[in-house]
């Protein structure tokens, strides 16, 4: 570029950068708000905020001109709510279930509201021709009057009401009319639930199609499904189609009401009082009219206080027939029930001041006679029995009397065959022969028979044991009459067996006898000590110098021997012990038998220093190897020979 146009360039530029500074100056603060608002409207999050926070206030302003409102929501709400019927229908139908049910019955023009009959109505029954006609009845059949009057004049009653939770079965509250007894409605409620479940999957039902009516003779079970709870109504008789109408508001009204406390009931009725009172709307019931032009003179004759007072004298004659002839056949009943009870004799029954008398004889092992008096429905002081004592001979009070003073054992029966009385079974010797000296003093009996009775010598096993106490150890047998005791036990108790005490128990009539095969325990730990010193040898280093080994020998030798004398002198064994010297063959014959002898002397000392003064030694020399000019340490030494006589103990006969 030349140097005049880049004179002409220059002034442009500097114009242009100076008109930008201008603009940053005027303008700097409305550029940035401007880009500060179309960050905002281009930030999405953001303008749905704006959006909800002016939508109630625009819904509201927009409420003003309903007409536009209604056509802007219409089709997206409803379109909103197809699509949530066509997803969930029973969640809708839950949602709509304690308001549809009242808008529905507005349409309804007929309604029947059932009534309760008065008691006054009853009484009025009660005195008519009808009413004694339908005692007849129930007089006839063995019917209650109750339910034959409830037959002809009922035209329906709802005799029962359950209202079940939904999910789970759980009874929430049951009522029932008084007539109707106790029964286990939990169990009830289960059932309908599983019967109601059982219908509607094995016809594959959909989520509206429910058990709604059940009929069983006279009387009809009507369903009603709702959201939380079922309501399940037993009706007897005949009930119109309209009266479903009134159960089913019940249902929504309990909805409507309490619908937390119906889902979530976890089977506490007393938390829920207050669902008992809307239920009770529910027991109704509804009588047959009849029309007042069917009654005649006769029947108004017939409900005049003259014709109730000839029925009310008709029933009062009545009551006391019909009393005195319970009474006859309650006391009839009586003395049939005592006359056929053994052990009791009834000469006559009668009454006396008001109380009634039973005179005759009763044995004191029969039935307490209150009990008759309780089971014919009799009071204590109502009756008195006049009885005397006696002994009877009917079996089944002689054979009571038998077992008592014979005092039979669990293992013994008694039979009765021509007045004698037969024992069988096992019983000990001592029963036995206790048995035989009443052989002949039962009453009612002639003679006791006791051939078949075979003798239980565990029992006397048992006794004898219970007798010597014995420990764990020692093994107890019966032979004929001879005990044999064998095992190990301590010296005491083989000794502490008292034979004198033994010779005073019998079996069969014979003393007992007892053989002895009991090892004593003092005699085992002897016999034992006796094995080890008769492997002990005591070594010598040279000459009789012995080595530490034999020292250590010595020791345990001593020790050994202390404990045997002391089990000897329990036991009266005799001990005697042999100390026999060896040498290994060096040097002369002479020297060798001397040192032999020199040796066991040495061990000898050694066991009187260690107190062993009251035992038996003797010292002896080893046989003779002869000079060998070898030597061998293990042949310088005394060995240690003990031994004991068995001693004998027996039980003092």
């Amino acid at each position: 570029m030349d140097k005049t146009a880049r004179h002409k360039v220059e002034p442009a530029a500097r114009e242009a950068d100076e008109l930008a500074q201008l603009k940053q100056l005027l303008f700097a603060d409305e550029a940035a708000t401007l880009e500060a608002l179309r960050r905002h409207v281009l930030d999405e999050r953001q303008r749905v905020e704006d959006v909800a926070e002016v939508l109630p206030a625009s819904i509201e302003a927009a409420a003003v001109d309903k007409s536009r409102l209604v056509k802007a929501l219409n089709d997206p709400v409803d379109e909103c709510i197809r699509s949530l019927i066509h997803r969930d229908p029973k969640h809708f139908a839950d949602a709509l279930f304690p308001v549809i049910g009242p808008a529905i019955r507005k349409s309804i023009t007929e309604t029947l509201r059932s009534f309760l009959q008065s008691m006054n109505e009853m009484l009025e029954q009660s005195l008519s021709v009808k009413a004694l006609r339908w005692r007849w009845e129930a007089r006839r059949t063995g019917v209650p009057f109750s339910e034959i009057v409830l037959k002809n004049s009922l035209l329906y009653r709802v005799d029962e009401v359950y209202l079940i939770q939904q999910q789970t079965g759980l009874l929430i509250e049951h009522l029932s009319h008084p007539d109707i007894a106790e029964r286990d409605n939990d169990a009830i409620s289960a059932m309908l639930t599983v019967i109601r479940d059982f219908s509607r999957d094995s016809f594959s039902a959909g989520p509206f199609d429910t058990l709604s009516t059940v009929e069983i003779g006279d009387r009809t079970l009507w369903i009603f499904d709702g959201p939380a709870a079922l309501l399940a109504c037993i009706i007897h008789g005949v009930i119109p189609e309209s009266a479903r109408a009134d159960f089913q508001a019940t249902l929504e009204k309990l909805h409507s009401q309490y619908p937390n406390d119906l889902e979530s009931f976890d089977g506490d009725r007393s938390r829920l009082p207050y669902i008992r009172p809307l239920l009770a709307n529910c027991l109704t019931q509804q009588s047959r009219q009849e029309p007042s032009e069917k009654r005649g003179s006769m029947g108004h004759f017939l409900t005049s206080p003259a014709a109730a007072v000839l029925l009310l004298a008709l029933c009062l004659v009545g009551y006391l027939i019909w009393q005195h002839h319970t009474e006859s056949q309650r006391l009839a009943s009586l003395r049939a029930d005592l006359e056929k009870t053994p052990g009791v004799v009834v000469i006559n029954v009668h009454k006396e001041g008001g109380k009634l008398l039973v005179d005759g004889l009763v044995d004191p092992i029969a039935a307490p006679l209150d009990e008759f008096a309780v089971k014919h429905g009799l009071g204590k002081d109502d009756v008195r029995f006049n009885m005397s004592s006696y002994y009877s001979l009917d079996t089944p009070i002689a054979l009571t009397r038998a077992r008592k003073l014979l005092r039979t054992p669990n293992t013994v029966e008694l039979s009765v065959n021509d007045a004698e009385l037969i024992v069988t079974g096992i019983a000990s010797k001592n029963w036995i022969r206790r048995a035989e000296t009443l052989e002949f003093s039962v009453p009612g009996f002639s003679r006791i028979d006791l051939t078949d009775v075979e003798v239980d010598e565990q029992t006397d096993l048992d006794r004898i044991r219970k007798l010597l106490n014995p420990p764990e150890t020692v093994k107890l047998r019966l032979i004929e009459n001879t005990f044999h005791l064998s095992g190990t036990a301590s010296y005491a108790w083989i000794k502490g067996i008292d034979g004198q005490q033994l010779n005073r128990e019998r079996i069969k009539g014979q003393p007992i006898a007892v053989e002895n095969d009991l090892i004593a325990l003092e005699w085992i730990e002897a016999s034992r000590i006796l094995d080890i010193l008769n492997t002990t040898s005591v070594y010598f280093s040279d000459g009789i110098d012995l080595t530490p080994e034999g020292l250590r020998s010595v020791e345990r030798a001593s020790a050994d021997l202390s404990k045997l004398l002391k089990y000897a002198a329990l036991l009266g064994a005799k001990i005697n012990v042999i100390l026999t010297g060896h040498v290994d063959g060096l040097g002369s014959v002479e020297f060798n038998q001397a040192i032999k002898m020199q040796r066991a002397e040495a061990v000898k000392q050694r066991f009187l220093e260690k107190g062993l003064v009251n035992l038996p030694i003797k010292i002896a020399a080893g046989d003779s190897i002869g000079i060998t000019g070898q030597h061998d340490q293990a042949l310088r030494r005394v060995d240690l020979s003990a031994v004991a006589n068995t001693p004998k103990w027996t039980a003092t006969q």
